[in-house]
């Protein structure tokens, strides 16, 4: 389940189904003079970073219609379609809920996202830019998805050492997201060129009782992807393991949990809109 912050005040827990109009009724506009009844566009973006424009909505257009247009758009004849705002996942589960509601506005840019599952590639072990130190440890994941033409990459390394001489310990994971396009040999290696790459590294130190954070957020990079990222031995079973799972699942991408303010849903836009 996808945990969703709304833009307005939350609906109160002891609020009946019945009463779902009701609740409409105080947080969205209800005379045409608010615009309720005007009509709007919004952008939807792929992971691939095309981007569709959608018509024909209004304040009180159901969510489920916004689907329709984009599968499409898309031409997405399966189903299991989500989009992204902000930091919220909006899906099926959503589909009742008006424009207004979910706070769907003219010029939002939502990015869409297939929620049913695709054959991911992982891969465990030293990718070549840990940074090597006697007393820590480091421990690599890296998963990739093809999408049509476009691949989708996300590695998590963690760290942690201790150092006796302050009596302190450190911790850190380093989360790199890149998007690119691709090509298949015919041996079966991944010849990945990634065009998007952003890295985000999140510390932490802990003193006797004390706790402190540091979060860098997402930075562009240029040229940064290890050798051993860039041509995917994906028909090596020894170096990598195949499996299935969604794009964005919960808090985690590609399989990787992403903590920090934003979580999975800025992942995603991050790529597609970059």
């Amino acid at each position: 389940a996808v945990l969703v912050r709304r833009e307005f005040s939350p609906r109160p827990t002891h609020l009946a189904r019945g009463s779902a109009e009701a609740f409409a009724m105080q947080t969205c506009p209800d005379s045409a003079s608010d615009g309720k009844d005007a009509s709007f566009e919004v952008d939807v973006a792929e992971m691939s970073g095309r981007v569709h424009r959608i018509g024909g909505l209004s304040a009180d257009v159901q969510f489920k219609t916004l689907l329709v247009k984009v599968a499409n758009a898309l031409d997405h004849t399966d189903c299991g379609l989500g989009l992204v705002l902000g930091d919220k996942l909006l899906t099926d589960d959503h589909r009742y809920q008006t424009m207004c509601e979910l706070g769907v506005t003219a010029g939002k840019v939502l990015t869409a996202v297939k929620m049913k599952g695709n054959p991911i590639y992982e891969f465990s072990g030293f990718v070549g830019d840990e940074d090597v130190h006697p007393h820590a440890t480091n421990d690599t994941i890296v998963q990739v998805c093809f999408l049509g033409h476009t691949c989708v990459l996300v590695r998590r390394t963690s760290r942690r050492i201790w150092l006796a001489g302050s009596d302190s310990f450190i911790g850190s994971c380093t989360y790199d997201i890149c998007r690119g396009f691709y090509r298949m040999t015919e041996v079966g290696v991944a010849i990945c060129s990634w065009q998007q790459q952003f890295r985000r590294v999140r510390s932490g130190t802990t003193r006797t009782s004390t706790f402190s954070v540091n979060d860098s957020g997402w930075i562009r990079r240029r040229d940064a992807v290890p050798e051993r990222l860039r041509n995917l031995e994906i028909h090596d079973s020894n170096k990598w393991t195949k499996w299935h799972g969604r794009v964005i699942d919960g808090e985690c991408v590609l399989g990787v949990r992403m903590s920090g303010k934003g979580g999975a849903a800025e992942v995603v836009q991050t790529l597609a809109l970059a």
